[in-house]
């Protein structure tokens, strides 16, 4: 007896470590180098990498975290930036026991990734056949690849989906559903909404099964789960710092200035994005190979809905994929942006939670399909995943941490103060490697637009080029403190904490 059970998990075991090998093996091959040598390089995981940092080493006393310096609503409460402060907590949290360095935040993917997939495997009680299924789903689905070598909060999302997958199976398969898989799910789908609203969508689903076949019940609890996709959205607001110039900032003000324009803008914006998501004139790549597979899943799962509705069964499955593929997806077109990736990070852990939960149901024929339309897209990995990973992996990038003996005498962290007097305000595009060695708790503060931003400045320290500083020197009070490649360190006379 003892055998078989150790069998099983070590089968576990195997699919759940074979994406991180995987992701070893592609940096590489590709940038022949260590993934201990990776240092975050886009704009938004250099943010959320010394978010974490800064949560690692003194919790929610930091500086402010901001586009443009206009703080959270409760910024009373957290000062974290424009995707909130869950990420940085929750790998803050195991920061503070690990440490926190440059390549930690692959490796933390790698584990939890790894984690979720054991997960998975065990609350679905995987057979080989499901074992073997589920392995060729988590590896073929490219966006885990594209983004496991980041500090992106993407991969903690796919982890989720995974986990998620296996609870909802675990949910619809057990006849005498275990108390604590009621308390679970719902506890499980919070704290992800909390990290990304979206994933809110699976309580319509789960609030469900909870209602009597009356249309009245149904209809009761589809509003319940609504208005609960819709507290989680205004909430996000609430405790993430505000980004200025996107289209719902923009649509809010068409409204107040002039309804009817409003209502055009927004109609321009819905066909603008439903052309772009679907034209057939983009070249087929890595995005259009995702859109294709969230395409393929919307047509199947539609179709076992109407073919189980038409046999009188209980469609909850299908009810299940409808509302996690297509209320998000909805989202995204009526008030966030398609392309440059942005549909693509947002729409991937939805479209992975749905193939997970094909592969626990043992449904072959949607897992082939998203394999196929995933085998399309390999000519065009190599260079998306060189032309998207090759600063994480520069050689170059490593002598960026210099700026540590450059700064920290003058920067550093100081207990007792407020926000702005831990704060640093830099343009967008300096949101660079660099930054990974500013100490912990020092906040930082990009600006889009040196002409929207309010004066006078509020951060201590101000990092800007001469011809920045040139712009806007007759407003500003900053006096030089340090000189380097990356521009001039002022510091702000006119911060509320130095007054």
């Amino acid at each position: 007896m003892k055998l078989p059970i150790l069998l099983r998990h070590l089968a576990y075991i195997a699919p759940a470590a074979i994406p991180a090998i995987v992701a070893v093996l592609l940096v590489r091959y590709y940038f022949g180098t260590s993934i201990f040598a990776f240092i975050p390089a886009w704009n938004d995981e250099i943010d959320y990498w010394h978010e974490i940092l800064s949560f690692s080493q003194n919790g929610f006393s930091i500086g402010y975290y901001t586009v443009e310096e206009i703080p959270p609503f409760l910024s009373s409460v957290t000062g974290f930036g424009t995707h909130g402060p869950l990420f940085p907590m929750l790998y803050g949290s195991v920061a503070k026991i690990t440490g926190w360095f440059p390549s930690s935040g692959p490796l933390f993917h790698l584990f939890f990734l790894a984690f979720a997939i054991i997960i998975f495997l065990s609350l679905i009680r995987a057979d080989l056949y499901t074992v073997l299924l589920a392995t060729i789903t988590f590896i073929s689905f490219l966006p885990i690849q594209m983004y496991l070598p980041t500090t992106m909060q993407e991969p903690l999302h796919f982890a989720i989906a995974i986990v998620l997958a296996g609870l909802f199976n675990r949910y619809m398969t057990d006849e005498i559903r275990p108390r604590w898989l009621l308390v679970v799910i719902p506890v499980v789908i919070t704290i992800a909404s909390l990290l990304r609203p979206t994933w809110s969508v699976l309580f319509i689903p789960y609030l469900l099964t909870f209602g009597t076949n009356s249309q009245k019940s149904k209809v009761l609890l589809l509003i319940s789960g609504i208005s609960v996709l819709g507290m989680f959205l205004y909430v996000f607001t609430l405790y993430s710092a505000p980004f200025p110039d996107n289209f719902v900032n923009n649509l809010l003000g068409a409204i107040r200035s002039s309804p009817d324009e409003a209502l055009k803008y927004f109609v321009s914006h819905v066909a603008s994005n439903l052309v772009d998501y679907f034209s057939l004139l983009n070249p087929f790549g890595i995005e259009q190979s995702l859109r294709l597979q969230f395409i393929a899943a919307v047509v199947f799962v539609m179709f076992a809905y109407f073919r189980v509705k038409k046999s009188n069964n209980n469609p909850i499955e299908s009810v299940i994929h409808i509302c996690n593929l297509l209320v998000p997806f909805a989202i995204i077109i009526a008030l966030y942006d398609v392309g440059d990736w942005r549909d693509y990070r947002v729409i991937a852990p939805h479209v992975l939670f749905s193939l997970a939960l094909f592969s626990a149901r043992k449904e072959a024929i949607p897992c082939m399909i998203m394999l196929a339309f995933s085998l399309l897209a390999i000519p065009s990995f190599p260079e998306t995943y060189k032309q998207l990973h090759w600063n994480h992996f520069q050689h170059e990038a490593q002598n960026e941490l210099l700026i540590r003996e450059k700064f920290h005498p003058l920067l550093h962290y100081r207990s007792g103060v407020s926000p702005w007097g831990n704060s640093l305000l830099i343009d967008m595009n300096s949101l660079q490697s660099f930054l990974v060695g500013l100490p912990a708790g020092i906040g930082i503060n990009a600006v889009m637009d040196w002409n929207r931003i309010k004066y006078p400045l509020k951060s201590a320290y101000v990092l800007i080029e001469p011809e920045i500083y040139s712009q806007i020197s007759y407003k500003v009070h900053l006096r030089p403190i340090a000189f380097s490649n990356h521009g001039t360190l002022y510091l702000n006379l006119d911060s509320p904490d130095l007054n």
